[in-house]
């Protein structure tokens, strides 16, 4: 359910309402209790919205527990969230069917994608845009021990001396010259198929769902991961982009 700005009623005027639409982490951790926040990730101040795979690091690194998960990084972003979700497989994180689509959380210029469910869950898929049609790519495979490194999100990516594992679908792959890894690269960014994306209220669906089950599923915790702390919305990806299709057609 979206969070509501009740609390700010009390204020008067249209600046506070003003105000109150710009907040970009409407949740507030700080009403819960000490051990509901031990259950939870919490990003330090000016930390929950990374916009580099960098950022990403820090930000996972900052976080209080020592092994970090698909859920708690999750939850430790800011919101509101702004999710794209598809029920494609042609990737190396394919979506686990339409109930279980793969989620792509918008962060402007950071991509990060999960799935609920599927070969591809223990997964966290990383790409940051360098240009309006490319993207450094990498990758974490969950749950992982603090601290991480670029090794953990780039060493496993060589395929052979000039092609990454990324390179085999996202065409004319080159070196990232500002990152200091050998597999740190950069190639075509694609899009999900329109026949493909799954609506906001399907996920919003699942969800409810999940929260009327007594023991929680994996599937079902990232599910609540994404809905249970702020508003999440329904986002596009920039029209420039190719899907995987066009590409192979230039």
């Amino acid at each position: 359910m979206p969070y509501t700005l009740d609390r700010y009623s009390i204020i008067i005027g249209l600046f506070s309402v003003m105000v109150a639409c710009q907040s970009t982490s409407p949740y507030d951790h700080s009403k819960l209790k000490d051990e509901q926040l031990e259950d939870i990730c919490v990003a330090p101040h000016g930390m929950g919205s990374p916009s580099s795979i960098e950022e990403f690091i820090e930000l996972t690194n900052a976080l209080s527990k020592t092994t970090i998960d698909v859920k708690c990084v999750i939850e430790s972003l800011d919101r509101p969230l702004k999710l794209v979700a598809t029920q494609g497989t042609l990737s190396a994180q394919p979506a686990g069917g339409k109930r279980d689509p793969r989620v792509f959380i918008i962060q402007d210029e950071l991509i990060i994608s999960v799935v609920p469910n599927g070969p591809g869950r223990t997964l966290i898929e990383l790409g940051e845009y360098i240009i309006p049609t490319e993207s450094l790519k990498g990758e974490l495979h969950m749950p992982i021990e603090r601290p991480i490194t670029l090794d953990h999100v780039f060493g496993h990516l060589r395929y052979n001396e000039s092609l990454t594992v990324c390179g085999f679908c996202h065409y004319n792959e080159r070196p990232s010259t500002t990152i200091n890894h050998r597999n740190a690269h950069i190639s075509m960014a694609f899009k999900p198929l329109d026949t493909e994306i799954i609506l906001l209220e399907a996920l919003e669906t699942e969800h409810e769902l999940c929260t009327q089950k007594e023991q929680l599923t994996y599937r079902c915790e990232i599910y609540k991961a994404l809905f249970d702390h702020g508003q999440v919305n329904q986002s596009t990806f920039p029209a420039e982009l190719k899907t995987i299709y066009e590409a192979s057609l230039d």
